[in-house]
């Protein structure tokens, strides 16, 4: 067996950690190293940590003084000998098979980056079982386009020899993304499996006391521009740097800097929205915040960017655009509401398909090697779950010519407006 190092940064968690320990004791691979770094607790996390420390070598207990998530995190790397690394937050557990299934895909595989899907409320990856080529474009930007099968650091399993680089400790925000981005580059093939083999904890509050749902909840939060789409355009500077160095090293098989970088923007306008209903954002505040996003230069670039794939952005009046707002963000609740549960429902892809079909047409032929292409190709042909699912939830309030106009029934037009 080849070591897995395992690395857990640990803030305040004595509640949460045994619980979390215990599912790595209970995995059915056992050569992994724990090393868990505490990050200035205030709790007796460090005794837990300790405790397990005492009991068996394989768990490794390190102190710190306060640097923050991605400090702990760089450091548990710099300790790590194993072959493999993986991450874990310190109040998730894992399923008992995980580590075993994950390096079965590394070795079968020949693969140097190993990724599963997870149980999580708001945030979701559609992995299949399949091998991707880093050297292809079109497997390139396939996974890429995937956001939760690269965004977070907890879903997957390293080879440690392409983990060259370390998390940004100036980031508070998506640093995980940007670390999970510039390492990629070191990969020639990515594993990835259907399975649920991660469990990601939020607390029963529903994340009323997390940094970003401090955030929104501020009064009128989208004229601060600090909303998670805000966050999360703020590092296009940053990707665009390591897009740019990779495709200079030629480590990427993309030559376009634009393709890669505006991505995420796009990514973080639909992924906010689950969160924001799940921590009971009004639907007013969400148009709104919807319609500021939509006048945002990344924005706007994110789409200029995709009309080389055959789809552009409709031009509309203001007034228009403020009604279509409206209902996009009410049918995005409903579809919350409904399907928030199944699994088997990709919601993201629900969202954005709701999103092409209110306020984009067709400039071209349809390149469905972009996500937002092909989802907008399987809306015009019926062609998926999804797109079934927006259409007839269209189709009750409001009849959609493509290549005409919208005709509103009046009362609607003008509640939505309220």
């Amino acid at each position: 067996m080849k070591k897995v190092s395992i690395v857990i940064p640990a803030y305040n968690a004595e509640k949460t950690l045994d619980r979390c320990y215990q599912s790595i004791l209970n995995q059915t691979y056992k050569d992994f190293e724990v090393i868990t770094v505490n990050d200035a607790s205030s709790d007796d996390t460090l005794l837990v940590m300790q405790k397990y420390a005492q009991m068996d070598s394989r768990f490794i207990a390190i102190d710190m003084t306060h640097g923050g998530v991605s400090r702990a995190r760089n450091v548990g790397v710099s300790h790590a000998t194993g072959e493999y690394l993986q991450f874990m937050d310190a109040d998730d557990d894992l399923n008992p098979m995980m580590i075993e299934k994950m390096v079965g895909l590394l070795e079968k595989n020949d693969a140097q980056l190993a990724i599963c899907r997870f149980n999580h409320p708001f945030f979701k990856t559609y992995c299949t079982n399949r091998v991707f080529d880093m050297s292809d474009e079109n497997d390139f930007m396939e996974l890429f386009q995937d956001t939760f099968a690269l965004t977070v650091p907890w879903n997957k399993i390293w080879k440690r020899a392409c983990f060259t680089e370390f998390f940004d400790e100036t980031e508070r925000f998506s640093e995980d993304e940007l670390c999970n981005l510039a390492n990629l580059v070191n990969v020639k093939r990515v594993a990835t499996t259907d399975e649920y083999l991660y469990n990601y904890f939020v607390s029963p509050d529903g994340g009323n006391n997390s940094c970003i749902a401090g955030i929104v909840k501020t009064p009128e939060f989208w004229l601060h521009k600090k909303s998670i789409y805000f966050l999360g355009v703020n590092l296009v500077p940053k990707r665009k740097a390591i897009i740019e160095s990779a495709i200079k090293e030629k480590k990427i098989p993309v030559k376009n800097v634009n393709k890669l970088a505006y991505i995420r923007a796009l990514d973080f306008f639909f992924i906010q929205l689950p969160i924001y209903f799940g921590i009971g954002i009004s639907e007013k505040a969400l148009a709104c915040e919807m319609l500021t996003a939509m006048s945002d230069k990344n924005f706007k670039s994110a789409y200029k960017a995709e009309e080389k794939n055959g789809i552009k952005l409709k031009m509309m009046l203001p007034k228009t655009k403020e009604v279509l707002a409206r209902l996009f963000v009410r049918c995005c609740h409903q579809i919350y509401e409904e399907r928030a549960n199944d699994k088997e429902f990709k919601m993201a892809y629900a969202f954005t398909t709701l999103f092409l079909a209110l306020f984009a047409e067709q400039s071209g032929e349809l390149n469905k090697v972009s996500m937002q292409a092909k989802l907008f190709a399987d809306y015009l042909d019926n062609a998926s779950n999804e797109a079934k699912y927006v259409k007839g939830i269209l189709n009750y309030d409001f009849v959609f010519n493509y290549h005409t106009a919208f005709v509103f029934n009046n009362n609607f037009a003008e509640q939505l407006a309220l």
